[in-house]
């Protein structure tokens, strides 16, 4: 299994919900998921490893970045 990659910023302010007004809070970068999202072509689909960062002052994780697994999509194959 491949190593999980990290991204290239371990730390950013980041936009955080849940205040009264938008505010930048600091976060850091926690974990890399393998997931899968929605390609630029309709129909297609690419695996990604997405980031998760957390916000250090709520401890909130959300997802901010990915890194592309491959380089072109994938066409997911019909269940019959």
């Amino acid at each position: 299994m491949p190593k999980a990659p990290t991204p290239a910023t371990k730390t950013a302010c980041l936009p955080s919900a849940g205040y009264d007004y938008m505010r930048a809070t600091k976060h850091r970068f926690v974990k890399a998921v393998e997931t899968s999202v929605e390609g630029p072509l309709a129909g297609t689909w690419e695996d990604v490893w997405m980031f998760v960062f957390a916000c250090e002052s709520t401890g909130a994780e959300r997802y901010w970045g990915y890194e592309s697994k491959s380089l072109t999509p994938s066409v997911p194959e019909a269940l019959d």
